[in-house]
């Protein structure tokens, strides 16, 4: 019987109950965030992948209806874009009604995010046309889970937004709603989540890194600027 999952030595153990030692795995990481010798869940590690990132109240809440609202965007410089019908309140409000949230105004949030898709550089970023690197998007993924397997390391999690071109290039697009006094400040507190999305995501197109670029979407910055992250 299975009793406990736990990270040591470079190798994900999965204990077995009644003195039957235990099964030797690659290590399994999630980019937001498990930690050498963190001890989690059989259900958190086999099931759905979902997390919220972050602390409780006000802060998850209005990240959740913003991420499901982002979800529904498709590509702004086409003429059935959005694919949510541009009825942000009604998406935000459904939203609302399927997390059970308290503490944040459906109405305020589609109001924001309204307001970040009239922005230049953000209708730049989730266009089809020169979107990634100068190069047309050719497919769109959103909210998309994936599981990659990276230097002996098995990477899960989701991307909020992916595109890709035709040259075998492509661009994440993360979704972040901290509350940060600069770009900086939010590239470095994320580039190590945003540099295992990249690293995975090359391992999935079977690309090299220096093809696959990266921005965060920053809500609490300007209203919704869009934040290049750099890698060495």
């Amino acid at each position: 019987r299975l009793e406990s999952v736990g990270f040591g030595g470079g190798v994900l153990r999965l204990g077995l109950g009644r003195g039957g030692g235990g099964v030797r795995f690659p290590v399994v990481v999630t980019p937001s965030g498990a930690k050498r010798g963190q001890r989690v869940s059989v259900e958190a590690l086999l099931g759905s992948g979902d997390s919220v990132e972050g602390g409780g109240g006000e802060g998850v809440a209005y990240g959740l209806v913003m991420h499901a609202l982002f979800e529904r965007v498709g590509f702004l410089d086409e003429a059935a874009a959005p694919s949510g019908g541009g009825d942000w309140l009604g998406v935000a409000e459904a939203a609302w009604g399927r997390f059970g949230l308290r503490g944040v105004e459906a109405g305020e949030v589609a109001s924001r995010f309204g307001a970040m898709l009239e922005r230049e550089d953000v209708r730049r970023a989730l266009g089809r046309r020169g979107s990634v690197g100068g190069e047309d998007a050719v497919e769109l993924w959103r909210e998309r889970r994936f599981a990659a397997l990276v230097e002996g390391r098995l990477v899960k999690g989701v991307f909020d937004r992916v595109v890709l071109a035709g040259n075998g290039s492509a661009r994440v697009l993360d979704l972040k709603t901290d509350r940060v006094g600069s770009g900086e400040e939010l590239v470095e507190r994320y580039r190590p989540q945003m540099a295992m999305y990249r690293s995975a995501l090359g391992v999935m197109l079977g690309v090299e890194e220096a093809r696959v670029s990266v921005a965060l979407l920053a809500m609490g910055l300007e209203g919704g600027a869009v934040v290049e992250v750099g890698f060495d």
